[in-house]
């Protein structure tokens, strides 16, 4: 009885920590269209961490419409020198950047 127990314990903890390190449906959009590897969620890369994207525009009126915008057609100078691409050819689904820019600001 005890080895089918620890069995039980050791199968719960490691479906615990596969849930715990599962990625959510945004984020595997962020790895499909590349944003990680300009962007991660606390550290500044390239990029801005999207913690810090969140801080600065989350509170802001329409920023979701202006965000969506910035991802189709790229820009620079607001968070240095560095340039976000467009991506008006590579995300052909419109409600990925709304998914994208939801999952962002939650940071």
């Amino acid at each position: 009885m005890r080895v089918r127990q620890l069995i039980c314990i050791a199968v719960f903890f490691w479906g615990a920590v596969g849930v715990a390190f599962a990625e959510s449906p945004a984020e595997q959009l962020a790895q499909r269209y590349g944003c990680m590897a300009c962007h991660h969620a606390k550290t500044d890369l390239i990029g801005p961490s999207f913690s810090s994207i969140a801080a600065k525009y989350r509170s802001q009126p329409g920023i979701k419409d202006k965000l969506i915008l910035k991802l189709k057609n790229g820009g620079s100078g607001v968070w240095g020198a560095a340039e976000q691409p467009a991506y008006a050819n590579e995300i052909k689904v419109q409600t990925d950047y709304s998914i994208l820019v939801d999952w962002i600001l939650s940071h």
